[in-house]
């Protein structure tokens, strides 16, 4: 061994920090873009596409983790093919002759800088891509397979709402601590719409999670 070289010791305990710190700030930068395609997710999915206010939600909730997945799962190729490049891009970065090893990393932390900046418009349009097609194959369905059942209290709701929930055509989207949103499927226009149901006017009410012989309701719309 020469004098200029390191021992095996000594190059293994520098590389061991350097992988952990690496895997630190990748795992930092997922988790931010996996947030904000979440919480985008959640904004064109029930604000955008079905019209219930995202103030019901808690700033952070499971909705956000599960939709982040949906739009990394949707666009799974994209996805793969943009780790490449960044990947690609920091090979590149180290194995070009650059003479300190400080300017290599200067520029690696600069072309990774710029792809998560360009990620933030591409994760918007994609998280809208996938909620527009998971709200259309809610709402386009002619009828719910577990229809919400529920009974109101006295009060003056609309004819055609009773006759919705009594044939089955209704399907519950989500739910706050004081109201029920839910998607009304019926033959008179609006043919599908949204409503607002405060908790406070339901007699009793039996969610498709508390259904256990879901079928498909009667033919809802024409």
């Amino acid at each position: 061994m020469s004098a200029g070289d390191a021992p095996p010791t000594q190059s293994a305990s520098i590389l061991a920090p350097a992988l952990l710190a690496s895997a630190r700030d990748l795992t930092f930068v997922l988790a931010m873009l996996a947030f904000f395609a979440g919480f985008e997710y959640r904004y064109y999915y029930y604000q955008h596409d079905l019209h219930v206010p995202t103030s019901i939600f808690p700033f952070v909730d499971n909705a956000i983790l599960a939709g982040s997945y949906s739009v990394f799962k949707d666009h799974s190729s994209s996805v793969v093919n943009l780790l490449l490049f960044a990947l690609l891009i920091v090979l590149v970065s180290d194995v070009a002759k650059v003479p300190e090893p400080a300017l290599t990393f200067k520029y690696q932390r600069i072309a990774l800088f710029c792809i998560v900046l360009a990620s933030f418009p591409v994760l918007n349009l994609w998280a809208q891509q996938t909620a527009s097609e998971v709200a259309f194959g809610l709402t386009h369905p002619p009828a719910p397979k577990t229809p919400l059942l529920l009974t109101f209290q006295k009060g003056n709701w609309s004819k055609s709402l009773r006759t919705a929930i009594k044939e089955g055509c209704v399907e519950l989207i989500t739910q706050s601590n004081d109201t029920i949103y839910a998607l009304v499927r019926q033959k008179i226009n609006p043919i599908r719409y949204v409503v607002a149901i405060p908790v406070a006017a339901v007699d009793h009410s039996v969610t498709p999670l508390d259904y256990p012989k879901g079928s498909y309701a009667q033919r809802c719309i024409p």
